[in-house]
């Protein structure tokens, strides 16, 4: 079974799952034995790097052990370091994967199942972000392959795929943080590599790209005789125009661009001297965190000008530390990257943005004056509280629905300020932690409750057909409550049994195209009624997985015209112990990634249904997994049987949008 991992909105969580072995009854299967392989390195591939240029393996370092003629990432092992730490030859323990020709892995994340169909290409990422080493580099941030045959003995060699530079850097101040560019060139990411007994080569970035590489956590002092060395691991290849910029811990920057080509080449050290941080650009404003009056939820900051410089505005981004160094990491540019990303503000330089509790936020802005950049970039990085539970206090929710109209009841104990509540359709909050929940609240407007044990509100226009969540959690002096729920389903009153509507029903072939794979796929698929003129159970789009693998019914809206598929409600069972869902997805070209569709609209014409422009893709989803298991994209259903329902119908006609052309 093929599985892939994706890209929505933000980067998704690829793990492999255990492959399930299976036995002939009666068959005695002896249990594997852990064996031990001794791992060498060769000349400068490293997990760390001695003051003489030694080779060393790092303690707690661990290796994998993939199959080559499965790369779906189920047939691998984990082999851990058992001895030899501050070496360069090292022993490894554990279980030997079948498999005459083995792919050994190292590095922070490694993705056999992105190989691209040939046995010896295999995944793995160089990371866009590094931590800081002294003298060296951090453990793991090396990605290193090995070709491994074990009939050849437990001795595997590991080589690395990309190159080293060392920037020697000169001058005043205390050096933070430094980031290398080269325009929108691709310098890291998801990497494809064919790996061979005696040499590798990187096929292709294919997931992830990222068109700079930062360094962070450096904090060396300057000096103006002695360089600091800062170790980059780079992706082999000739940039020119390379840029190199430096930050120091008072948010000043220096950009140098380098006037020859530099070329990084693999198993390589590439020294760059000559950097000098001086002429220093100095951001045009302050970021300052008003911790009085934040909270877990929201934090008050003022954005204030330094210097003499003048601004009428600044555009700004703001997230958790980790998702900030990731983006960042992908652009080449910060200073474009929050022009064309960054949410503007214009007159108002003090905010209330949302937070989330215990976690290290960031928030970055850029001073504009008449539209134009002024100064640099500045960086506010820091942690916010934790969520405080105040148990004197305590909220209950319900909420009923009677003709359309939500009627929410919250009912408080305890010394209450302030309450937030709201209401949720389609288990859009599914998965999130209480905490997250409560952020969500706070987002919400709140209530003034002081002295009050009832509040009540209404929500019109519910839709059919649908689980509608109502939450609440109040706020006092010391604290939160809990956060209190309660959930009614909204029943589907029928509709009209319409030829319209009987026109989906019945068995189809699907056929598409399989846009992980980049072949056509074909399946059956089953269309029932489930209430008369409204909805449909629809069964077998698991089918494009695996035939039979699941139960996938889901339910499908009939909205007059079209068959759809909402996202909110289409979860279709278990598969291997996970919710398994099917999510509409579209390709985004601005982003280049997959972006999750509201619903999925099926379109009736010549007796066929068309899916044109979209994808649609069976995920397995846990509290901490998103996975994707198969995809087809501009999906076209072909009837292969006579439709079911009883007594004869006609086709109707469909009327389209009216034409106003002009006229002349």
């Amino acid at each position: 079974m093929r599985r892939v991992s994706i890209k929505m909105l933000l980067p998704l969580v690829a793990v492999a799952f255990s492959a399930i072995a299976c036995q002939n009854e009666g068959q005695q299967v002896p249990p594997p034995q852990k064996v031990t392989i001794e791992a060498s390195t060769g000349v400068l591939t490293r997990t760390s790097l001695g003051n003489d240029g030694a080779v060393l393996w790092s303690e707690g370092d661990y290796i994998e052990l993939n199959n080559t003629a499965d790369m779906s990432g189920e047939n691998y092992s984990r082999f851990d370091l058992v001895s030899g730490a501050g070496s360069s030859v090292a022993s490894f323990e554990g279980v030997m994967p079948a498999g005459d020709v083995l792919i050994g892995l190292y590095g922070m994340n490694c993705y056999p199942f992105y190989g691209n169909g040939e046995n010896n290409v295999v995944g793995i990422k160089l990371e866009p972000v590094q931590p800081f080493m002294d003298a060296s580099f951090a453990s793991r941030y090396n990605p290193m392959l090995a070709y491994y045959e074990p009939a050849q003995g437990n001795d595997i060699m590991f080589r690395n795929v990309c190159g080293l530079v060392e920037f020697q850097i000169t001058g005043t101040g205390t050096l933070a943080e430094l980031r290398v560019s080269c325009g929108d060139k691709v310098m890291a990411g998801i990497m494809q590599v064919a790996v061979e007994p005696s040499s590798m080569n990187i096929v292709d970035v294919v997931d992830e790209p990222s068109a700079a590489v930062t360094v962070t956590g450096i904090n060396a002092p300057l000096s103006e005789s002695t360089p600091v060395s800062v170790y980059c691991v780079l992706m082999p290849g000739t940039y020119e125009d390379l840029n190199v910029t430096m930050t120091d811990t008072e948010g000043n920057t220096v950009t140098r661009t380098a006037t020859e080509a530099v070329t990084v080449e693999r198993s390589v050290v590439t020294p760059v001297e000559g950097l000098v941080f001086d002429n220093v650009v100095g951001p045009a404003l302050a970021i300052n965190v008003d911790e009085e009056h934040s909270d877990c939820f929201w934090t008050s900051v003022a954005f204030e000008l330094t210097g003499n410089q003048e601004a009428d505005s600044f555009v700004f981004i703001h997230d958790s530390k980790e998702n900030i160094d990731a983006f960042f990491a992908q652009t080449g540019d910060p200073v474009q990257a929050l022009l064309e990303y960054g949410s503007p503000n214009e007159g108002n330089f003090a905010l209330k943005l949302a937070a989330i509790p215990d976690t290290y936020m960031s928030i970055v802005a850029l001073a504009l004056n008449g539209g134009q950049p002024v100064g640099n970039v500045v960086r506010y990085d820091f942690m916010t509280p934790s969520w405080t539970i105040d148990e004197t206090l305590n909220v209950t929710t319900t909420i009923d629905v009677i003709d359309g109209v939500a009627n929410v009841t919250v009912n408080i104990s305890g010394n209450a300020t302030k309450l937030y509540s709201g209401v949720w359709a389609g288990g859009i909050l599914d998965g999130l932690s209480e905490e997250q929940i409560a952020g969500q609240l706070t987002m919400m407007p709140s209530v003034d409750v002081a002295g009050t044990n009832t509040y009540s509100f209404n929500v019109e226009e519910i839709p059919e057909g649908i689980e509608l969540d109502a939450f609440a959690m109040a706020q006092g002096e010391n604290g939160y409550s809990h956060v209190s729920t309660d959930t009614v389903y909204v029943p589907i009153t029928p509709g009209e049994d319409t030829a319209e509507y009987r026109r989906f029903i019945g068995t189809w072939m699907a056929e598409g195209l399989d846009s992980m794979a980049g072949s056509d796929i074909s399946f059956n698929i089953t269309v029932e009624e489930d209430v008369v003129g409204k909805t449909y159970r629809v069964s077998g789009l698991a089918n494009m997985v695996e035939p039979g693998t699941f139960d996938d019914t889901i339910i499908a809206k009939f909205d007059g015209t079209n068959i759809c598929f909402d996202f909110g409600s289409a979860a279709a069972g278990l598969y291997n112990g996970k919710e398994v869902i099917i999510r509409p997805q579209a390709f985004d070209s601005e982003t280049s990634q997959m972006i999750v569709l509201s619903q999925y609209i099926g379109t009736y014409a010549d007796g066929m249904v068309y899916f044109g422009g979209a994808e649609c893709g069976y995920d397995m989803v846990d509290v901490d997994v998103q996975y994707l298991l198969a995809s087809c994209f501009d999906m076209v259903w072909h009837a292969n049987s006579s439709t079911s329902g009883s007594g004869a119908v006609t086709e109707g006609f469909i009327y389209s949008e009216p034409l106003s052309p002009e006229w002349k």
